[in-house]
């Protein structure tokens, strides 16, 4: 069989593609090719005045595994909340899926209507809500069919990311992202839990501090943070 130097075979997933259809590959490059291909994604990046927004098409392409997608969305969020709240200057955001499209580097749809509401409705403090959509995308690709090496991986990925997700104390998915999971995925991530724990007992403490409702409120709800 011919084989690819590697300055080349890293250079074009098209071409790789249709070489794998070719079977021009020997079997260590079959391997290669198989990662390069599994771990290929478009995630977008968008940045805003107060924020960022982060997406990936679900739709499959050369450059493109959709799954693989999710999960780097995912822990790049998990990983920002985490920096974030150790800096004491936490963010809250949505997470969903939905029709969107992207014009001159600016993304429009139903999804990113989505994910706002999500962050200015339902999260409220210092929180990554997901929405049920995600949710159940993210089942279902659990039971994704194929019994070949691609629908293995799309099926332990999906797995990996349900268990990202958890109940909230009032009920809403957010993403978990000083879970067990996350901890395991990302081992650097569990340096972060301890300052990110005392901001939350700070912030905490000073709003227990002030009379008015409105402090009254984050109290409670920076209370959760503490017990998250």
């Amino acid at each position: 069989m011919a084989t690819v130097p590697e300055d080349v075979f890293f250079q074009s997933i098209p071409e790789l593609n249709q070489r794998l259809k070719n079977r021009e590959f020997t079997a260590v490059e079959l391997t290669r090719a198989f990662a390069t291909r599994l771990q290929a994604t478009n995630v977008r990046v968008v940045r805003s005045s107060d924020g960022f927004l982060l997406g990936c098409p679900l739709a499959r392409a050369d450059d493109h595994f959709p799954i693989r997608g999710v999960w780097d969305v995912l822990a790049t969020c998990a990983m920002q909340m985490l920096a974030q709240l150790n800096a004491r200057r936490p963010i809250r955001g949505g997470l969903d899926i939905g029709t969107g499209i992207e014009i001159d580097g600016e993304l429009f749809g139903a999804s990113l209507v989505k994910a706002y509401v999500l962050e200015s409705k339902h999260a409220k403090y210092p929180r990554l809500v997901v929405g049920k959509d995600l949710v159940a995308y993210v089942e279902s690709m659990t039971r994704s069919g194929g019994s070949g090496i691609e629908g293995q991986y799309v099926r332990k990925i999906a797995a990996d990311i349900g268990q990202l997700f958890k109940r909230d104390e009032d009920g809403e998915w957010i993403l978990d992202y000083v879970g067990t999971k996350i901890r395991e995925m990302i081992p650097g991530s569990v340096t972060g839990v301890g300052p990110a724990t005392e901001f939350a007992r700070d912030a905490r403490a000073d709003f227990q501090s002030r009379s008015d409702p409105t402090r009254q409120k984050l109290f409670e709800r920076y209370s959760m943070r503490v017990r998250y």
